[in-house]
């Protein structure tokens, strides 16, 4: 078996267990978890920290920072402070990137994003958690000379985010009422 049937059928095998990987992070995504997002008055952002090696090829912390808020902001969404969390009622916005490399330089990588906020408990509502009430993720796939591309990987879930968030939490535009013209 050639080398090149092997990298085909190596990359066959990730495309599949990607597909695999990537269906349940998705279906975490009901309209339970856009409604929970509603009266949501910001977020407070928590970045994990990027692997050494993915920053060494290239992917910046502060970069991938920078653009997640500067799209949030756009979007609509108040960034809070970790003081302004405790009195303001928001969430906590985690995002990940775990990124494992192969031999030949090849990324593989988890991007998770979730809104972590306190909730009660059904069965006794005095006691309240913290509970992920919206997570979506994706796993892809990248070259140590392509990395930077992991940023718009990363927007790309913060956009589901952010349009579910706007989904529940932008007014309607009032309609215009029309009079009836009498002939």
């Amino acid at each position: 078996m050639g080398k090149g049937c092997y990298v085909f059928r190596a990359a066959l095998v990730a495309i599949v267990g990607l597909v695999v990987m990537a269906g349940p992070a998705a279906a975490m995504r009901t309209e339970y978890n856009v409604q929970s997002l509603k009266g949501l008055e910001g977020v407070y952002i928590i970045f994990q920290s990027l692997d050494n090696d993915i920053v060494a090829d290239g992917l910046s912390q502060q970069a991938v920072e920078s653009a997640v808020q500067k799209r949030l902001v756009d979007s609509g969404i108040t960034l809070l402070s970790e003081d302004e969390l405790v009195t303001r009622r928001g969430g906590i916005l985690y995002v990940a990137l775990d990124s494992i490399r192969n031999k030949d330089g090849i990324y593989a990588c988890n991007i998770q994003v979730q809104l972590i906020q306190v909730a009660n408990l059904s069965r006794d509502h005095s006691i309240l958690v913290p509970a992920t009430t919206w997570m979506y993720g994706m796993v892809v796939l990248a070259g140590s000379n392509s990395v930077g591309a992991l940023q718009n990987a990363v927007l790309e879930i913060v956009d589901e985010f952010a349009q579910d968030y706007q989904t529940v939490n932008m007014e309607e535009e009032p309609q215009a009422e029309t009079a009836s013209i009498r002939r």
